[in-house]
């Protein structure tokens, strides 16, 4: 994963003392999708893109997920953010699968703290064998677009 993203590791945030706000904070939770709480701007942490920047809970749960907002990390938590070019959410929405597929490594103690770099995760390539991110942007659109018209199709079903 060291060859597709710079790897940031959370700081300490004490939840219960920061001033509260609009920004999630993303602590190592895998309910509500790691968000610990909101906070005003907090100066000196680093705000990271939801569209460029997986979140990544890497000490005691092990699970990635794309955020819906801007985010700060707080403890045991690492930020992915992508190192190739045009990155987004879809693309962000594809890899975090595969990613939560290394979780078995990291349970009973194992911490992924300071291995995150050298984990290997299984991606589409190209005939020139780069990872294939347009093929992973319509995999996920055309998902997207399939889930969107079975909630519609339930809808109509319930209106008649």
């Amino acid at each position: 994963m060291g060859n597709l993203f710079n790897i940031h590791t959370g700081g300490d945030l004490i939840i219960s003392r920061i001033e509260k706000g609009d920004i999630p904070i993303i602590s190592h939770s895998i309910s509500n999708n790691g968000v610990a709480g909101y906070t005003a701007t907090l100066n000196g942490k680093k705000l990271f893109n939801r569209t460029t920047t997986i979140s990544l809970a890497d000490r005691g749960n092990f699970y990635a997920f794309v955020q819906k907002m801007d985010f700060y990390i707080g403890t045991r938590v690492k930020a992915l953010e992508a190192k190739f070019p045009n990155c987004n959410s879809y693309i962000l929405q594809f890899i975090c699968p595969m990613i939560n597929k290394q979780s078995a490594k990291f349970s009973y103690g194992n911490n992924a703290t300071s291995g995150v770099e050298q984990i290997t995760i299984m991606l589409p390539i190209t005939n020139r064998e780069i990872p294939d991110y347009e093929y992973m942007e319509q995999y996920m659109r055309k998902k997207e677009q399939e889930s969107l018209l079975r909630y519609l199709e339930y809808i109509e079903k319930r209106e008649v």
